[in-house]
């Protein structure tokens, strides 16, 4: 299944990925780091688009995150079970309940896809630390229902580090979305961050809905994160 997202998903998703598909029983180190979005679009003319957003990323011993790009920033809180949509410009906080959240159901925007087994990219140094490469190519048959005459194929390259647990550097080649790269850079490891930065700040308009609630069709508060990214 691929859904049909925001190019700068991707940041959030490499940001945020070692909380959704590492064991809770591994041990993740409390970090921070910079982090950078680079989306580059060529055009049917040969006119190249090009767009750069950076941001920083946190993480604490209890595997809470802060992922902050632009103006928004999204918290994840594993203990407390939520996640918060921080607007810096308006001054909101958008507080999700994870305690019910259901099963991931495919929505009206995916599509079927044909994966095929991820190649190994092998071991480089990126910042400093080891990280393993993977390839992962996914086909969009011709025909499906985004009305595609050929088929449409993503390939996707994520280079992860066991000891940080979480992708150093992700590249998406994607003939829909153009490619985007995402990278760490100035990682700090084993230095907690301050607890205050995984809670809505103080003076902000709150909002507190849950799971349930986040199902019905309305404009999200954060565009950066996808809903399925956070685990069960």
């Amino acid at each position: 299944m691929i859904r049909m997202l925001n190019v700068f998903t991707l940041g959030a998703l490499a940001a945020l990925i070692g909380n959704a598909q590492v064991p809770p029983t591994t041990a993740m180190p409390p970090m921070s780091a910079d982090i950078e979005v680079e989306r580059i679009t060529t055009l049917r003319d040969g006119n190249v688009l090009k767009h750069r957003t950076t941001g920083h990323f946190y993480r604490d011993e209890q595997r809470r995150t802060r992922l902050e790009l632009g103006d928004h920033v999204t918290i994840f809180d594993p203990v407390g079970r939520k996640m918060i949509a921080l607007n810096l410009t308006k001054r909101t906080a958008r507080v999700t309940n994870l305690q019910n959240k259901p099963e991931d159901r495919r929505s009206s925007e995916s599509v079927d896809n044909e994966s095929g087994a991820a190649v190994d990219l092998g071991t480089r140094d990126i910042a400093g630390y080891p990280a393993t490469g993977k390839e992962h190519r996914t086909v969009i048959p011709a025909g499906s229902a985004l009305g595609n005459a050929q088929p449409i194929t993503r390939v996707s390259r994520q280079w992860f580090s066991a000891q940080l647990t979480l992708p150093l550097l992700t590249t998406v080649d994607d003939p829909l979305a153009g490619n985007t790269t995402t990278s760490y850079q100035n990682l700090a490891v084993n230095k907690t961050p301050d607890p205050g930065l995984f809670k809505a700040p103080d003076g902000f308009s709150v909002t507190q809905v849950s799971w349930i609630d986040r199902q019905a069709p309305q404009k999200s508060t954060n565009p950066l994160v996808p809903q399925s990214l956070f685990p069960q």
